[in-house]
């Protein structure tokens, strides 16, 4: 989909702009319904910083604690 150079770390805080500019460049914001990922480490933030970003730009409510 997009292969992007990435400048600084790949910590999942920086690594979450990456994904969430394709997201928005290839317009998939309204054709998401998974992700397919590994067990890096960084993984795990980088969902729950989608999740929390995503929701916010259409206005979904969410709790993390519940899920």
């Amino acid at each position: 989909m997009a292969i992007k150079e990435v400048n600084g770390e790949h910590i999942g805080e920086n690594l979450t702009k990456y994904v969430l500019e394709a997201i928005y460049e290839y317009n998939l914001i309204k054709k998401l319904s998974y992700f397919v990922i590994d067990n890096a480490n960084n993984n795990d933030i980088i969902i729950t910083l989608l999740l929390i970003s995503l929701c916010h730009d259409l206005k979904l409510n969410y709790d993390l604690k519940h899920h």
